[in-house]
């Protein structure tokens, strides 16, 4: 356990490990060392995420979900995998996922699970 999980939950620490696991399957499939956790890598990552199917059949992952395999993918590098990674290196990933999300909004697409039932 790093010194970082100690203030984190356990469904923080499961979430991440769940991302990593996702950034993993992406490494594979796209042939880049787990290690690159890169700029352009994670704006591939965000785009190969988009494609992915959402949780409601016929649907395809969430936007919120894809943010946060972002922030689980860079905080794992550092505090797991000890790699250095440069302090805003999700910044042109989540500007892709912002353009994704007004083409998405545009287009009246529905993904994930819907808007959250409060």
């Amino acid at each position: 356990m790093s010194p970082g999980d100690t203030e984190r939950s356990e469904r923080t620490r499961n979430g991440y490990a769940k991302d990593w696991a996702v950034w993993s399957a992406f490494c594979a499939e796209t042939g880049l060392p787990l290690s690159a956790v890169t700029s352009s890598s994670l704006v591939r990552f965000v785009e190969w995420l988009w494609t992915q199917p959402g949780w409601t059949d016929g649907t395809r992952t969430a936007p919120s979900t894809i943010d946060r395999r972002l922030a689980g993918t860079v905080v794992t590098a550092r505090t797991e995998h000890g790699l250095t990674v440069e302090r805003n290196v999700a910044r042109d990933a989540r500007r892709r996922l912002r353009q994704l999300v007004e083409r998405m909004e545009e287009n009246a697409e529905t993904r994930g699970r819907g808007p959250w039932p409060w």
